[in-house]
């Protein structure tokens, strides 16, 4: 037993001298991690700042709408018979009083010239009448006829002329549906296809569709303002009237940037749709090369007031938080607050408007973004927007970060 107790107290100062020989190491390397952090913080992250300019700007209310066509007719058959042709190729352009389908003939013209025959029996009979009136006139002058006698010769003429303008309408009538077995379209423009085949009876009780005729220049642009802005139109003194110089409007389709297309409001509604609180407005542009189909979705802006001295910036330099838009800037010890800002119009160059949060006195922060944080210090350099001198070859792609407060910055952040 006294054996067992000298070596239980062996092994448990063996053990204590190995704990002293670790915790002996760890104090070394803290030692040593510290003296390694006792040397100098790193430097502020480097970013490109610019100060915002001022240039005037046209402040414009935006809409959705669609296009539609100028004009537009459906092409039918006025008279029953079989389709003979279709004289058209689908989704061609054709001419006003051009013959798009051919209605069997054969039967029309046999009525032309039952009509023609009858108009000649029609015209037989007068000529007949009226020598028995000559006649019956020339022995009532000479005491051989009685009046009685005169005045049904005259009754007879008289029937005869108006069988003769019978027969002359029933001609006119007869050409008339002869002529419409050529299908013509009234108007010039696109037409779409051919919605009946040769050889079917068309035509019938009602007037069968056969095509459809579209006009693709110029084209118009619908879209409905609401009352809030009629309001301020009717304010400013706008009465709605289109006479004299019309507001313009620009448009942009789904694929396109900006607002490429430009038009003219022709016509403004005489009244706010109760239901929707909304003015029906609608414009005209010219479509030249055919792009603006009808019932395409659109963008459309409206030029509402020049903006004088407007603050812009680079829309680069916008960030989207949960609370809006931001945009860091650096203060004169170069250290970075950010701003909540609200904005208006992109323009060209990739700048946007500034309505508030920043002054032409501040300097924000272009790029460099993801480096800098509210409350830290940074160091600024001038923004090169590439145009005084050509791009090194790598392009500077956006990057996202979270800053303190949870909301993600991106270079490329914008207006929405």
């Amino acid at each position: 037993m006294k054996w067992h107790r000298t070596g239980g107290i062996g092994v448990m100062n063996w053990l204590a001298a190995g704990l002293v020989c670790v915790v002996g190491s760890a104090a070394v390397l803290i030692a040593g991690c510290e003296s390694e952090a006792g040397g100098s913080p790193p430097p502020p992250p480097t970013v490109e700042v610019a100060t915002p300019t001022t240039q005037q700007v046209t402040d414009y209310f935006q809409y959705t709408g669609f296009l539609e066509a100028m004009e537009q007719v459906d092409i039918r058959a006025r008279v029953p018979g079989f389709l003979e042709s279709v004289d058209f190729e689908e989704s061609s352009a054709v001419e006003a009083g051009q013959v798009l389908f051919t209605i069997e003939k054969e039967p029309y013209e046999v009525a032309v010239g039952r009509a023609r025959a009858d108009l000649a029996r029609a015209e037989s009979a007068l000529s007949l009448a009226e020598a028995n009136r000559a006649r019956t006139q020339q022995a009532f002058d000479a005491d051989a006829a009685n009046e009685l006698e005169l005045i049904a010769d005259e009754a007879a003429v008289k029937q005869a002329e108006a069988e003769v303008l019978a027969a002359e309408q029933m001609l006119e009538g007869a050409e008339l549906d002869l002529s419409y077995t050529d299908v013509v379209t009234p108007l010039s423009g696109r037409v779409d296809r051919n919605y009946v085949d040769v050889g079917n009876l068309v035509g019938g009780e009602t007037a069968t569709l056969l095509a459809r005729v579209v006009v693709l220049d110029p084209v118009r642009v619908s879209f409905d303002v609401s009352e809030s802005i009629a309001l301020k139109y009717l304010s400013a003194g706008e009465d709605g009237s289109v006479n004299g110089d019309s507001p313009t409007v620009e448009v942009g389709l789904a694929d396109e940037d900006g607002f490429p297309h430009a038009g003219l409001i022709d016509f403004v509604d005489s009244v706010v749709d109760q239901s929707t609180g909304t003015l029906l407005v609608r414009a005209v542009l010219p479509n030249p090369t055919g792009k603006l189909y009808p019932g395409l979705f659109a963008r459309i802006r409206v030029p509402w007031d020049v903006r004088e001295n407007a603050v812009v910036i680079h829309e680069e330099a916008v960030g989207t938080g949960l609370d809006g838009k931001y945009v860091l800037v650096a203060d004169e010890t170069d250290t970075v607050s950010r701003r909540s800002v609200e904005l208006g119009e992109r323009q060209d160059g990739g700048l946007i408007v500034v309505l508030e949060g920043l002054t032409i006195d501040d300097t924000y922060i272009v790029r460099g973004l993801q480096k800098a944080r509210p409350g830290s210090k940074v160091t600024v350099e001038p923004f090169d927007d590439g145009t005084q001198s050509e791009p090194s070859g790598e392009s500077e792609e956006p990057v996202e970060a979270a800053d303190q407060s949870g909301e993600t910055q991106a270079e490329d952040g914008g207006a929405s």
